[in-house]
């Protein structure tokens, strides 16, 4: 059996206020255990001399920020009140016609493929293309883990909520 060791942390006061507000949807423990575990990893991978490894995990921690910025920025979008009940509906139309992951970059064509057939998901790639603006330049991997978090999340979003509304 692992032992487990208690740790205290500092967190800035308004990340404790929303740590506080959210508490209840995950487990903060683990969270913090995950961030903590990666980043460890990665240092060691460094130090390791394994260059290749290394770089890996990098990039895998770079796409995974991106990807959760994406998140955040789609949460925003729906709290601003961006996203209408027809664009969650032609999402999940769209998601569950083409099997979508969110983690395959080559699937994000055929999405916004689906969603450019009507008025409505083209409302929808707008209010993306507003959230995802010129900030990516030329990084198409940085763009495109961006978008995927971004409708994941809206996906997400509506299927916690369609059975509520």
């Amino acid at each position: 059996m692992v032992q487990a060791k208690r740790m205290t942390i500092t967190v800035p006061a308004d990340l404790h206020e929303l740590i506080q507000k959210h508490k209840h949807k995950f487990n903060i423990s683990r969270e913090c255990q995950i961030a903590l575990r990666g980043r460890i990893d990665r240092l060691e991978l460094a130090e390791s001399g394994d260059l290749l490894a290394f770089l890996r995990s990098g990039k895998e921690q770079f796409s995974s920020e991106y990807h959760d910025t994406g998140r955040s920025a789609a949460r925003e979008a729906v709290e601003q009140k961006e996203v209408s009940y027809e664009m969650f509906v032609e999402l999940h139309r769209a998601v569950v016609a083409l099997n979508f992951s969110d983690t395959d970059q080559k699937e994000l064509n055929f999405l916004l493929e689906a969603l450019q057939d009507n008025d409505t998901g083209l409302e929808l790639i707008g209010v993306l293309d507003r959230w995802h603006g010129d900030s990516f330049g030329d990084d198409v991997t940085s763009s495109a883990m961006f978008k995927l978090g971004f409708l994941a999340e809206l996906h997400a979003i509506f299927l916690d909520l369609r059975d509520k509304i």
